[in-house]
Formats: structure tokens, C-alpha cells, sequence
């Protein structure tokens, strides 16, 4: 079972549509948080708009915010952040009986994900779509990348420095040469 689930029937929209806020409680946004490898997830909330499609299809746009807290990629110290996004997914019957393929139109909707029983899981959903919208590297404020690299570009300036005193000697390669070519003389 997923950590935030909240199943809707697909089924039940009608013509007008309709409009749902879903919440995650306490312990499914810890769950979330654990699954996401984050600190903590202080809210996580969505409104979704439905509407009725052609051939039995339904369109859920979802607007939803999370408050997080992951950790900073150099110190990882404790990084705050609101996060929101929309997404649109197009939900439906749409394997015909007898079909075992569907084409996923790259540039289209987004399939939305398997239907059980008519209904699908908005919360996983969310889910996610929160954990593609997430900043990959959190930094902590004060770190700027340069502080976070500068360790790794004495490193590679040290290494450049070494590399250009080699090419007066002809470098890796050279050396490489060399060897093959004493090991020729000796064989």
C-alpha cells in the first residue's frame, strides 16, 4: 500500500465535473518523507479539478504544495523549502480487451497510472510528481557551489599543475611509449 493514498472512482465524474482538496495526514507524510529520503514533510496538500473526456476518459488537473525538509548536500544541515507544481493526467479504460500494449504518446498527457476498479490512486499520484519537483541538490543558505567545489578544484588545479609539468616530459603517454619501447629492446 502506497504511504499517501486516496483513491477516486474515475467513474462518477459526470459532465460538470467536480473538485477535491485531499491532505495528507501525520503519518503518511512521514512515510512520504522516509520514502523520499527526507528530513520531514510538514505539509503536503492538492486540489484537483476533473472533468469528463471523449470515449470515457477523464482529465485530472492537480495543483499541489509540500513543505519539506532535506538535507544540504555539502553540510547537510537542515534546508527548508516550499515546493508546488501542476501536473494534468488522463485517466481512462484505455487498454482494449484482447490488447496487451499501449502507446504513450511522449508529447501527450500523461497516463495517469493503472486503474483498479475504476478508480485511481491521486495520492500516489502526488507522490510522485512531489518527488520530481524537489530540488536534487539542496544547499543550505551560505553555501554557494563554489564553497562546495573548491575543495575538488584545488584538486584539479593541483592535478592541471602536475599534468603541465608532465607535458615538458612528454606526460602519461610518452611514458607509456617509453616503457613499450624498453620492453621491445629487451625482448
Amino acid at each position: 500500500m502506497p504511504e499517501f493514498s486516496r483513491f477516486v472512482c474515475i467513474r462518477d465524474v459526470d459532465a460538470d465535473g467536480w473538485r477535491l482538496t485531499v491532505r495528507a495526514g501525520d503519518g503518511e507524510r512521514e512515510a512520504v518523507a522516509k520514502r523520499l529520503d527526507l528530513l520531514a514533510v510538514k505539509d503536503l496538500s492538492a486540489t484537483v479539478h476533473s472533468s469528463s473526456g471523449k470515449s470515457g476518459t477523464v482529465r485530472l488537473n492537480v495543483d499541489f504544495s509540500a513543505d519539506v525538509v532535506q538535507s544540504c548536500v555539502v553540510s547537510l544541515e537542515p534546508v527548508s523549502a516550499h515546493v508546488s507544481d501542476t501536473f494534468s493526467v488522463l485517466c481512462g479504460e484505455t487498454v482494449p480487451e484482447g490488447q496487451t500494449e499501449v502507446f504513450v504518446d511522449p508529447e501527450g498527457d500523461d497516463p495517469g497510472g493503472p486503474l483498479v476498479d475504476g478508480q485511481i490512486d491521486l495520492g500516489e499520484l502526488i507522490t510522485q510528481y512531489l518527488s520530481l519537483a524537489l530540488e536534487p541538490f539542496p544547499r543550505a543558505a551560505g553555501v554557494e557551489p563554489a564553497e562546495a567545489g573548491s575543495e575538488w578544484r584545488t584538486m584539479g588545479e593541483e592535478d592541471g599543475a602536475a599534468d603541465a609539468e608532465a607535458g615538458k616530459t612528454g606526460g602519461a603517454f610518452a611514458a607509456l611509449e617509453r616503457l613499450i619501447e624498453d620492453t621491445k629492446g629487451n625482448g
